[in-house]
């Protein structure tokens, strides 16, 4: 992974107090991987604190090796006095410029007797974590992005298997990481000598933990948007309206909803407002509209998916040329399509 300049220094301070030699001292040490499920992190090691040859997690895919994880990402702790948060909230604001070097100077290693001294907080067992590397690499990923300000960009998708067991896994040590940002703060004000630089660093942390926290469970939401507007939906068709309408009019139309894609955005949504009908699409002298019931949420469906629906029309109520009828999506209860006349000059909303 590639990062930023300001995160050059990300090792010095696990050398300031090498978390492996602490997390090992313990007479059981658990080792953690993602379950087969992939929806929670479970032990599948354990070893006694004489074993100095740890193996390789089970899921040879989730890395050959196992890492100790700092809970609070290092990544967070360095980045906090970064010169843009200087701004970051009132008690950043009252940070005096040597007070913010020394704090700066002592997350970065560049004292080693203060790093130390901010080490001793972090590098604690309520703050560590035995797990297969990608775990390790997929988490250190989120915060990432969360200090780069970037949240609208997608994490990749190497990591998506990991998502829930990463977002159980930070749910679990939330309380845990708050006492740490606490203890690490206090450590920082007896450095600074100001009070500030203690409340500031503690929220800092602690807000960006709930950042990494949001993130990951915007990704796991949007996953599941996708993998939803993927399902085929169960379409019945009926022919009872007449066929009136032309074969060519009504491919076109299965054609541009395949065009416009599956998703929740206004142009691959083919949405309803429930209560009536709405107008999804046209061609020629065809219209399609999608109906509702008299009450319920707004409806949207993916556009491709309508189109797939729509195939059952074609395949069941088509004679010569002409087609008519509509289809029930089984699926969605009171959701029905139905092909109606428009005159040619009408436009539609796409």
């Amino acid at each position: 992974m590639t990062y930023p300049k300001h995160l050059a220094s990300l090792g010095v301070m696990s050398a300031c107090k090498e978390p492996r030699p602490l997390y090992l001292k313990q007479t059981k040490v658990n080792w953690y991987e993602v379950d087969e499920s992939k929806s929670k992190l479970e032990v599948t090691r354990t070893t006694d604190e004489d074993e100095k040859n740890i193996p390789p997690p089970k899921d040879t895919d989730q890395g050959s090796r196992f890492v100790v994880d700092h809970v609070l990402e290092l990544v967070v702790v360095h980045s906090a006095f970064e010169e843009k948060n200087r701004r970051y909230n009132d008690d950043a604001g009252k940070i005096s410029d040597e007070a913010w070097k020394k704090a700066k100077e002592a997350v970065d290693g560049e004292v080693p007797e203060n790093c130390k001294k901010v080490a001793e907080k972090i590098t604690v067992l309520d703050n560590l974590r035995g797990v297969a590397e990608k775990i390790n690499l997929g988490k250190e990923a989120v915060f990432v992005k969360v200090i780069q300000e970037k949240q609208d960009t997608d994490l990749d998708p190497k990591w998506n298997d990991y998502l829930k067991a990463i977002k159980g896994y930070l749910d679990d040590f939330k309380s845990r990481v708050e006492s740490t940002a606490d203890n690490t703060g206090t450590a920082l004000k007896e450095i600074t000598e100001e009070d500030v630089v203690a409340t500031y660093f503690s929220q800092y942390c602690k807000d960006k933990y709930k950042e990494g926290q949001a993130y990951v469970q915007g990704q796991l939401d949007k996953a599941r948007d996708e993998d939803s507007a993927e399902a085929p939906l169960q379409a019945k068709a009926d022919c009872a309206d007449g066929i009136t309408h032309n074969v060519d009019d009504l491919t076109s139309i299965i054609k541009k909803l395949k065009e416009q894609g599956n998703g929740t955005k206004k142009d691959n949504c083919c949405t309803l407002t429930m209560g009536g009908c709405q107008q999804i699409q046209y061609s020629g002298r065809t219209s399609l509209s999608m109906c509702g019931p008299g009450e319920g949420p707004e409806q949207c469906t993916g556009c491709k998916i309508i189109s797939d629906a729509l195939s059952s029309l074609l395949e069941t109520c088509k004679k010569d040329d002409k087609v008519g009828g509509k289809v029930e999506l089984t699926d969605l209860e009171g959701v029905t399509l139905g092909l109606g006349i428009i005159r040619p000059s009408r436009s539609s909303r796409f």
